[in-house]
């Protein structure tokens, strides 16, 4: 009777040694697939992608689950932080990855000679392809609309900008320009931006208060959803910049 039950309690090992190694296996071969996919698929969905990484981790949990020698208790507290870990890293993951890459203009260096370096700035994971942008100086339409008589007001009223593709650590040299502010105290411009993928409308206000610059940026798309919405603590509060809006840079947060 005791070699028998020996036996049998080989046997049962052994299967769970099988099973564990099955898991792995299938727990291995799941993740080249994953791999293989995102790498290979034109334009991979992260939704797909994340669904053959939740087949694998659930895999190689079972392995482990198999080919551990803890008691059940401490087995079960390690799976579930590991599935929460996961869960927790996973829904981020997926929450950055689909966040839509945009592009916007932001002030970069105020020039000696009253000018602004501006650059046409990346925001998300992915490159931006086909971009045209119309970069419009609000307060020089103004004078324009109050004195029609004055054509240079017009002339330098906007600037055309084109750029076959923008990526998320792309030189900023090659995406940057300058422009002469009516009044640097108070500045108003408007950017209209077409890209392959959409199309997005910029307002970028600056204020000089108290010998430093202010930022307030609002971004919409072609559907009206706010991309971008922020306001630098000492920019003035409006019904149009409420106080509850976010500094803007360099640490802007898109919606």
């Amino acid at each position: 009777m005791g070699k028998a039950k020996q036996q049998g309690y080989k046997n049962a090992k052994d299967r769970q040694q099988r099973r564990s190694y099955w898991f792995g296996f299938w727990g291995l071969i799941a993740t080249i697939v994953g791999f293989g996919y995102a790498v290979t698929a034109p334009e991979p969905s992260p939704f797909v992608g994340s669904g053959i990484f939740t087949v694998a981790f659930v895999l190689a949990l079972f392995a482990w689950w198999e080919h551990s020698r803890l008691r059940k208790s401490t087995k079960i507290t390690i799976t579930l932080v590991m599935a929460a870990a996961a869960i927790i890293g996973g829904y981020r993951w997926i929450v950055r990855i689909t966040m839509p890459s945009f592009v916007f203009v932001k002030p970069g260096i105020w020039l000696e000679d009253g000018r602004w370096v501006m650059v046409m700035e990346h925001g998300g994971t992915r490159p931006v392809y086909n971009i045209e942008a119309v970069f419009s100086d609000q307060d020089r339409l103004a004078a324009f609309r109050a004195n029609p008589s004055d054509l240079i007001l017009i002339s330098g009223a906007d600037l055309k900008l084109r750029f076959d593709e923008l990526d998320p650590n792309g030189a900023i040299s090659a995406r940057s320009f300058t422009w002469p502010p009516l009044n640097a105290d108070h500045e108003h411009y408007s950017v209209d931006i077409s890209t392959r993928d959409m199309r997005m409308v910029e307002t970028l206000n600056i204020e000089r208060v108290g010998g430093k610059w202010d930022y307030a940026v609002k971004l919409t798309d072609d559907t009206n959803r706010i991309v971008l919405f922020c306001r630098d603590a000492d920019f003035p509060i409006s019904t149009e910049w409420p106080a509850a809006l976010s500094p803007c840079f360099p640490d802007f947060k898109p919606k």
